[in-house]
C-alpha cells in the first residue's frame, strides 16, 4: 500500500528542555518539516517568560527561520551539526547511529556562549524516551499474545 496522506507514516516528537532543570518546556509530535517546526517554536515562545536565553539544536535548517522570527528577540542561537561516517550494508541493518566524524558549532542568532551549545541533553532525553516506548510496545504485545 502506498502511503499517500499525511495521516499515516513517519512521526516525530520534538521536544525543548532546559537544560538545568530538564523540565520540558514545549513538544510538538508531527512530521519533520518546517510547519511542525514553526508550531513548536511558536509553542517555545508561549511557554517561556519574555526574558533572554540561548537555545541550541541540531542542524535541521527549518529551526533558524522559525526561531529567528519567533523568537529572535529574546534568545541567542547555535546550531550543534554532527557529521556522520558512511556505513557500509552490514550497518545499515542493525539499527545504531553511525559514527559521528565531526562536529561543528554555529553561532546563528545573537551572542550565545558557544561552549554551552550543545544538544547531549536532549539526545539522552530521546533515548530514553524510544526505550520507554519499547517496552510500551513489548507491554502491549503481551496483553495481546495470550497463553
Amino acid at each position: 500500500m502506498k502511503r499517500t496522506t499525511l495521516s499515516m507514516g513517519d512521526a516525530y516528537c520534538v521536544i525543548a528542555m532546559e537544560r538545568n532543570t530538564k523540565l520540558i518546556l514545549n513538544f510538538a509530535l508531527g512530521r519533520r518539516t518546517t510547519e511542525t517546526t514553526q508550531v513548536f517554536i511558536e509553542g517555545l515562545r508561549a511557554a517561556t517568560a519574555p526574558h533572554h536565553f540561548q537555545i541550541s539544536c541540531d542542524g535541521f535548517q527549518p529551526y533558524v527561520p522559525a526561531i529567528s522570527d519567533t523568537l529572535g528577540d529574546r534568545c541567542d542561537f547555535a546550531q550543534v551539526i554532527k557529521n556522520y561516517a558512511q556505513t557500509d550494508v552490514e550497518g545499515q541493518r542493525k539499527y545504531s547511529p553511525a559514527e559521528v566524524t565531526s562536529l561543528e558549532k554555529k553561532a546563528i542568532l545573537g551572542d550565545p556562549d558557544i561552549k554551552r551549545a550543545c544538544t547531549s541533553y536532549i539526545e539522552r532525553q530521546n533515548l530514553t524516551n524510544r526505550m520507554q516506548m519499547r517496552r510500551l510496545t513489548v507491554w502491549a504485545l503481551g496483553d495481546f499474545l495470550g497463553p
